[in-house]
Formats: C-alpha cells, structure tokens, sequence
C-alpha cells in the first residue's frame, strides 16, 4: 500500500488499482475487529508511555516487513525519565509473517539488551497475540 501512495503522489498518471483500496479497508477492519476483541479480553492498556519503576529499563520492540524484500527490527531502551539509553535498527531478507517477525525482534531485543548489560527490564510490545503468549511463559 505505501508503495502504492508513493507512486500516486510522484508518479504522473499513475492510477490506482482497485484492489488497493480493497486491501487496505479489509486491513482497516481487520484492525478494528482486532482492537475490539483485544480490549475486551484485556489484552490491551490504552495510554502513553509510562516509565519503568526506579532501576529498571523499559525496552521497546517491534517487527515489520520491508516491501517484497525482508523484515526490520526496532528497539529503544529508556531509562525512568523516559531518555534514549540505546537504539537499534537491524534489517534482514525474508519475512515470515507478522507475530513470527515481532517475536524474532522481541528475541534480538533481549539479546542486545543482556549484552550491553541491561538486566532489569520491562519489555513493550505492540503484537497482542505475542504478548498474550508472552505472559503465559
């Protein structure tokens, strides 16, 4: 779909294909229904960020898919005032779908923090279904 955006804002004459517009309202409502069935299972807490307790680090993850090519993976590390300790970026072929790619960075996440010496942490997510499964372990 952002290819697609792309090509129509700089591409003249560029026509978007109807099957676009279907892809992204299922997408839309595919959301919705999963942010509905999450709330009301209490999967989810709605809010801002919240800073970890004194002594710990929150660390933030997530996984995505780049284009037809592969996946990337995100993390910061934040301290209790909510300042950038260490970010990373890390990109790779092949995507193996949505949760598999949110665990895989939720596990390089955990690798890189252990590795710089972060111990105490609070890991955030935003993969309902991993952190579901997640908390059950």
């Amino acid at each position: 779909m952002w290819n697609t955006r792309n090509k129509y804002l700089f591409e003249e004459g560029f026509r978007i294909d109807v099957n676009v517009w279907t892809n992204a309202l299922k997408f839309v409502n595919d959301f919705r229904k999963m942010a509905e069935s999450t709330v009301d299972s209490g999967a989810i807490v709605r809010g801002g960020w919240s800073c970890p307790q004194p002594g710990c680090w929150k660390i933030n993850f997530d996984g995505a898919k780049l284009g037809e090519w592969g996946h990337g993976w995100g993390m910061v590390i934040r301290d209790t005032e909510g300042d950038v300790a260490l970010a990373v970026v890390q990109q790779g072929p092949e995507f193996l779908g949505p949760e598999i790619e949110e665990a895989r960075a939720c596990r390089c996440t955990l690798q890189v923090a252990l590795h710089h010496g972060f111990q105490s942490i609070v890991l955030e997510g935003d993969c309902p279904t991993l952190i579901l499964k997640l908390k059950k372990h």
